[in-house]
């Protein structure tokens, strides 16, 4: 599979070598700049786009489309993008390929011919961006042709909203095995014990002095940090006038906790409230799923599903595929009850393993 994408719109030139500058294998020689499935040649009115991995060709496409002015009125806005994309790829079988056509204008089955053309559209509002594609398909062989078009006119937002739905998947998926969905790889973040609080000087040089476990001083960062090695830690950093200091706990393992620890926390920091979260990514789950195998119930939001235990909330986004678990802690003057705190941080970890599961079955 190859892409080859081009514009003339060189003011997109810092915006894509942003992109690219933090990857790593990135090689730069003369105008051409070289990443791992991605070749950019840099000439002095044209960026040429060479890529052959899919997951470059839908961060660089949404990228190369501009936001401009409608009618020179100040108040509509429209999509804008000069690219030309020639794509060459493997593809089905074209009986396959039928189906999914707009036009055909030649089909002969023994020579494996086919030419014709398929249309991919992405809308928000009142605005719309149109992908035509002409295509050419000889043996198992594709070439596809491909401009965008912009339609009608609406707000900034809307634009940029539409813009973020562009995607040469949607247009090639059906055409070609190379143009699919990667399985999204999934993240799970904790059980973790947080909070965040402004602290005075003196507060925090009283609490640092304490010595509840090894500390550290970071240069680079200007940061102290008080290391429970595997189980977290608290950190201390500077505000710009300095007049205070931002504490952040990130414990995760409640053991590191005791009553003296919560006492300290409470009255030399002014922490009032600890909060344990468990979040995934990329966790698919079907509303069947959802609704009869973990209990949740749906919501008036579009795209929310919730649960309330006794232990935890939990909310799952079926649009970005986010599911968290999240409890809060008030801060007496008593400390809170470890025991508890220990439990629930054990039920989210239950509850997520029963999650996963849910989602590594089948539909």
């Amino acid at each position: 599979m190859q892409v080859e994408i081009l514009t003339r719109q060189m003011e997109k030139k810092t915006a894509v070598l942003t992109l690219l500058s933090n990857e790593p294998g990135l090689h730069a020689s003369g105008e051409t700049i070289t990443v791992p499935g991605l070749i950019l040649h840099i000439a002095e009115n044209y960026l040429l786009f060479n890529i052959t991995s899919v997951k470059w060709i839908e961060h660089i496409v949404p990228l190369l489309f501009s936001i401009v002015p409608a009618g020179g009125t100040g108040q509509f806005y429209e999509p804008f993008t000069d690219m030309k994309i020639i794509v060459t790829a493997r593809c089905f079988d074209p009986v396959k390929l039928l189906p999914s056509l707009h036009e055909v204008s030649h089909l002969d089955l023994d020579h494996s011919e086919l030419l014709g053309t398929r249309f991919a559209e992405w809308r928000s509002r009142d605005v719309t961006i149109v992908a035509r594609a002409e295509l050419a398909v000889q043996g198992n062989v594709i070439t596809a042709r491909i401009k965008f078009s912009s339609h009608f006119r609406d707000s900034q937002y809307n634009c940029r909203a539409c813009i973020d739905q562009v995607s040469l998947l949607d247009l090639l998926e059906p055409l070609c095995p190379e143009f699919t969905r990667p399985v999204p790889e999934r993240q799970i973040y904790g059980p973790v014990i947080q909070a965040q609080q402004r602290v005075t000087p003196e507060g925090w040089a009283e609490f640092i002095n304490l010595r509840p476990a090894p500390i550290n001083y970071h240069r680079e960062t200007d940061e102290f940090r008080i290391d429970f090695n595997e189980s977290g830690y608290i950190s201390f950093t500077p505000k710009p006038d300095r007049r205070e200091i931002m504490c952040r706990v990130e414990l995760t393992d409640p053991g590191a906790l005791n009553s003296g620890m919560l006492g300290h926390l409470h009255n030399l920091l002014n922490v009032e409230t600890l909060t344990v979260s468990h979040n995934a990514e990329n966790i698919v789950l079907t509303p069947e799923k959802l609704i009869h195998g973990l209990s949740f119930f749906k919501t008036s939001d579009y795209h929310l599903f919730t649960l309330k235990t006794s232990d935890f909330d939990a909310v799952y986004n079926i649009k970005n595929l986010r599911l968290t678990l999240n409890r809060e802690f008030k801060i007496s003057e008593n400390g809170i009850d470890l025991n508890v705190l220990s439990g629930i941080y054990d039920s989210m970890k239950r509850f997520m393993e029963k999650v996963i599961a849910y989602a590594g079955a089948g539909n």
